[in-house]
């Protein structure tokens, strides 16, 4: 699904690569919220398969949505299977990389779940995610306009670029 949101803002369609990389969180945040308050007993016994299934939806949904707009912007699709040479090599690093950054981002649930419980565990996991949607708004605005002000900079239009700048802020 992240090759899907890079191919989209590799595009320029800005707008539903920053929509579509937020999908999981709003996904999870919201299904989580709506079972915590109306169904406590129904999410502590099944927790883990809840909060899988909405990744995979999740998942599944910027796929779809995003491949169509990528064929759509691209024109016809030619499916071609070819392997560049490094790319099993590259592609483990990634893997790797992937698993040990999972670890690293939940140590903090793991260590809530193993000392509280799982019903603490979710509560935590929503507290979570709501203090982080106070980041939302600036790093949208900075996905968005990174390739703008990077566009100014690079043909030297300093002027608009502290326009700009000044306007935004």
């Amino acid at each position: 699904s992240q090759i899907t949101i890079y191919s989209l803002a590799g595009l320029m369609n800005f707008r539903l690569s920053s929509l579509l990389n937020q999908i999981q969180t709003f996904l999870v945040s919201a299904i989580g919220t709506v079972a915590f308050f109306f169904s406590r007993d129904f999410l502590a016994q099944h927790a883990l398969v809840i909060i899988t299934a909405t990744v995979c939806l999740a998942h599944v949904l910027v796929i779809f949505l995003g491949s169509y707009s990528v064929i759509k912007s691209m024109g016809k699709l030619v499916w071609r299977w070819h392997l560049p040479s490094g790319f099993w090599r590259f592609s483990s690093f990634v893997h790797i990389n992937t698993v040990c950054t999972f670890a690293y981002l939940c140590v903090d649930q793991i260590f809530v779940v193993a000392a509280l419980g799982i019903q603490e565990l979710g509560a935590y996991f929503i507290m979570v995610q709501c203090a982080n949607l106070i980041r939302f708004v600036p790093q949208r605005i900075g996905q968005v306009m990174l390739a703008s002000f990077s566009h100014l900079v690079g043909v030297g239009e300093h002027d608009r670029l502290k326009w700009g700048y000044m306007k935004l802020c």
